[in-house]
């Protein structure tokens, strides 16, 4: 069994209150796909310390996936400490260091942590392929435990049905109702559950959005039947 832990599911702007797009998967590693700036808060509000993470896997360099690593680093350098693996784009390998120093003025913090490229040799398969967002952004498929978790990360309607296919859970964004967001790199409610029907994947869950209206979700259901849309802190096992 796998615990996904839905530490935020909104999109950049906090959108009808809820935190920022971060991901937890609890198994034999405690994983983290992104780690937005509310991802550490969250983290207390689950009683889950934070030297208990083992890694990181972020898509892209936008804050609202990338915002909270600093503060993953403040907390494993001065109270939980600990080190932890960052796994991500080589963009994002040169941007970490740079922003701790900007924000807390330390040099002294290569300790707590380890960086690696998303086809480093690592202790749990994971597999990628690029998306199509606004900048360079990785779609990730990770097996742990007997388990296939998809991630999609921001990106405009793909097909993944042969990348996601019969995977237990796809972890899709939902942007926008606008049916114009693929131009922004981004996918609709309707798209996300387009896209799991054509993949043929046990469960979909819809992240990165607004909340949405019982009619859409009904909507959504009827292009895809097992599609949940999570709450903040919401857990689930797979």
């Amino acid at each position: 069994m796998v615990r996904i832990i839905f530490l935020g599911n909104g999109d950049a702007f906090n959108t009808h209150g809820r935190l920022f797009t971060s991901i937890l998967v609890d198994g034999s590693f405690r994983i983290l796909f992104e780690c937005g700036p509310t991802t550490i808060y969250a983290l207390e509000k689950k009683h889950i310390p934070i030297n208990s993470i083992t890694h990181i896997i972020v898509t892209h360099n936008h804050g609202d996936h990338i915002g909270g690593i600093p503060f993953i680093l403040l907390n494993l350098r001065h109270i939980n400490k600990n080190k932890i693996s960052v796994i991500c784009p080589n963009s994002t390998k040169k941007l970490i260091p740079k922003i701790y120093r900007q924000f807390f003025n330390d040099n002294n913090f290569e300790n707590t942590y380890d960086v690696f490229s998303p086809n480093s040799k690592l202790p749990f398969h994971l597999r990628n392929i690029s998306g199509t967002h606004s900048v360079p952004s990785l779609i990730y498929r990770l097996e742990l435990d007997g388990k296939s978790i998809v991630y999609t990360g921001d990106t405009s309607k793909m097909d993944l049905s042969k990348f996601a296919k019969y995977a237990d859970i796809l972890i899709h964004e939902a942007s926008s109702l606008n049916p114009e967001a693929g131009q922004f790199g981004h996918s609709t409610p309707f798209e996300a559950a387009e896209t799991a029907k054509q993949s043929k994947v046990k469960l979909l869950a819809l992240t990165h959005s607004p909340k949405l209206s019982g009619a859409v979700k009904k909507k959504v259901q009827r292009i895809f039947k097992n599609t949940i849309f999570p709450r903040d802190l919401q857990e689930i096992d797979i």
